[in-house]
């Protein structure tokens, strides 16, 4: 089977025990993942075929990553949301990485009362690696991330509704 990945050069050909063999460039590969979020009261709505986790004032959901033992850098990372309304938002990311074998928060960070501008029903990303007042190295800009590494991310807010489609990672 031959999968397409950018030029011709890139193809990757899996063979029948899914090992990867014929490559032909030296470059990185970035890679992606998304998963969906979990609360510990689940409210979810659907929107059409989109399945959202609802916080409300004081909701919350959590994120927890295991970084792939390939992983190099993180190059994107964002928090996919379905706004209910036009308005502002607001939220809080508390977040926390650790290896096994160290304490779960062998590093923490937070990005407390930021605001964004939403329209009804758009899906918006909030841009997880952007400096900010309260985190001006980005979330993860102190912490040395390597494969291995658990990632556990606290998204809070005190918006009346706002629904969580899901966490976005790409890395090489």
């Amino acid at each position: 089977m031959a999968l397409n990945i950018g030029e011709e050069e890139d193809n990757i050909f899996q063979n029948s025990s899914r090992t990867s063999e014929g490559f032909t460039s030296s470059k990185p590969r970035e890679r992606e993942m998304f998963m969906h979020s979990v609360s510990p009261s689940p409210n979810t709505f659907q929107g059409n075929t989109w399945p959202v986790t609802e916080i409300g004032v004081s909701g919350e959901c959590f994120f927890i990553v295991k970084l792939p033992d390939d992983f190099q850098a993180l190059t994107e990372a964002a928090i996919m949301i379905w706004p209910d309304a036009t308005e502002n938002i607001q939220w809080d990311i508390f977040t926390s990485v650790a290896s096994v074998g160290e304490p779960e928060n062998s590093f923490e960070n937070n990005d407390l009362n930021v605001q964004k501008a939403v329209t009804a029903e758009i899906i918006t990303e909030i841009n997880l690696l952007l400096p900010t007042v309260a985190a001006p190295e980005g979330l993860w800009g102190n912490a040395v991330l390597k494969a291995g590494d658990y990632i556990s991310i606290l998204f809070q807010s005190d918006t009346d509704v706002i629904g969580i489609v899901g966490l976005r990672l790409k890395y090489l």
